[in-house]
């Protein structure tokens, strides 16, 4: 795990034994003074190694507060999804800046020797990098294959997870709000909490990735599916049998605020189904049961592409059909929800935008278009519309790729090509005669080896890489820390 350590000269000394104590733990450790070459133009180093760093630990005292350089590194970090850990040297808590006041701080004690002090303060980091240090094995803390670095990258994510969000694969929700709202207000729909919805895409995959293989990760896997399952089950009404989402605004249940909700219910089923179907056979027709009589009466906001398409996903799903109930619904609205879907989709955008406002429409395209194409990229009987869309998507998604002749990726809300979207692509075209993947697969593997995207990466994109065989086994460069 790679961490850097921020701090203002005059406190040089304490960053020097936090570092060397760090090291022994196992983390790779950056710091400023010791780490940038002389002669370096260390004010365009910095910034990329910031980018690239899991955690960066916020040395907080009086000169740090004043430094330009500290505030600037500590912005940095957070944008890019970086855990952020404010080490309090002074035990001034109340002075750190207003948006870390959420953050817990660890407060060094400063009447105690130097190396006490500083062991308190390696101790509470590791243990809350104690996935890392403590459970992930060498094999994924040097990741050899794409698969090894993808999982370091997704358990991480789970891991390192606000108490809050505990199993659930949305530790860079909020900086992925940020991007796809940018400062428009986020509608009043959208969770503030917790989505099932990106649990959801990444259980399928981890659960594929499970069955397919015999690997010495298995446990480590097994546990976050167990976290997740948790989770997902926690979020059942055990009254209504609908699966929701923490939300203020709803009245409690069993001491929580739980928004029940349609599209959470699909991807709840889905990553229940994906785990075991028939452990969980129970509550995956009590949520069929909600949804049967939810989706009879869909409202404007369920019409739209991200509720529509895992919707008609499941109402075209065979093994479902098994329930009466879900049968009955399947034939009497299919046909409905099919032309919601299609009914959403702009030519022009070439993608599915209904529901966006006008100012969001362009930059939440390539998003929306990869949701649904995976969503869809299994059910058969499709109509020739909806299936001409799916096309044009691709064909709109490949036209954005942006790179080399050897390595191109996909852009999310951007003008960088990401490695998430584009493995996420990648899983739509397996096994379609389509394009030229080896490009696609490449930027991949080029992006784990650099590693200096893996804290702004979206785990559900991501994740996408497991389910691909002829990606996941190959090797990556032995450099793990090269620049692109």
């Amino acid at each position: 795990m790679d961490c850097f350590i921020s701090y203002a000269t005059p406190d040089v000394e304490i960053a020097h034994a936090l570092k060397n104590r760090l090291i022994r733990c196992g983390l790779t450790v950056f710091l400023a003074q010791d780490s940038i070459p002389p002669g370096s133009h260390w004010r365009t180093m910095i910034p990329s190694i910031v980018k690239r760093s899991e955690v960066l630990l916020l040395l907080d005292s009086i000169h740090s507060r004043e430094s330009v350089w500290v505030q600037q590194e500590a912005g940095m970090a957070h944008a890019s999804g970086s855990l952020l850990i404010p080490i309090s040297i002074d035990g001034q808590l109340n002075k750190l800046p207003g948006w870390l006041a959420d953050i817990e701080a660890i407060k060094l004690d400063a009447s105690a020797p130097l190396d006490a002090s500083v062991d308190h303060v390696v101790t509470e980091v590791c243990t809350r990098l104690g996935a890392s240090l403590d459970r992930l094995p060498i094999e994924l803390k040097r990741p050899k294959t794409v698969a090894d670095a993808v999982l370091n990258t997704i358990l991480m994510d789970q891991f390192l997870g606000p108490p809050e969000r505990a199993g659930a694969w949305s530790r860079h929700y909020d900086r992925y709000l940020h991007l796809y709202y940018g400062d428009a207000p986020i509608h009043h729909a959208v969770s503030q909490s917790a989505t099932l919805t990106f649990t959801g895409m990444t259980i399928e995959r981890l659960a594929k990735f499970k069955s397919a293989r015999s690997s010495h990760v298995l446990p480590l896997v097994n546990e976050a599916i167990r976290q997740s399952e948790a989770f997902i089950l926690a979020s059942q009404d055990s009254l209504q049998g609908g699966f929701g989402r923490l939300s203020s605004d709803h009245r409690a249940r069993g001491g929580r605020a739980l928004q029940l909700d349609l599209r959470h219910t699909c991807w709840a089923i889905r990553a229940l189904s994906a785990i075991d179907n028939q452990r969980f056979a129970q509550q995956i027709n009590d949520g069929l049961h909600w949804l049967a009589s939810r989706a009879k009466v869909r409202n404007e906001e369920d019409r739209w592409c991200w509720s529509a398409a895992p919707l008609l996903a499941m109402l075209m799903n065979s093994q479902l059909l098994d329930n009466i109930e879900w049968h009955d619904t399947s034939n009497q609205i299919r046909l409905s929800v099919q032309a919601d879907l299609e009914n959403g989709f702009d030519r022009s955008l070439r993608s599915w935008v209904k529901g966006e406002n006008a100012e969001m429409r362009r930059s939440a395209c390539i998003d929306n278009a990869l949701y649904v194409l995976y969503c869809l990229k299994d059910v058969h009987g499709l109509s020739t519309r909806l299936l001409a869309q799916a096309t044009t998507a691709i064909d709109g998604i490949i036209a954005q790729s942006l790179g080399s002749l050897e390595s191109r990726g996909i852009p999310l809300f951007g003008n960088e090509p990401e490695v998430g979207p584009t493995a996420q692509l990648l899983e739509i075209l397996h096994n379609r005669p389509l394009f030229e993947c080896s490009q696609l697969e490449n930027f991949v593997v080029h992006k784990l080896a650099a590693r200096h995207m893996m804290p702004q990466t979206f785990s559900w994109h991501l994740s996408a890489a497991l389910a691909l065989p002829d990606l996941r086994d190959r090797p990556i460069p032995h450099s793990p820390h090269s620049e692109s």
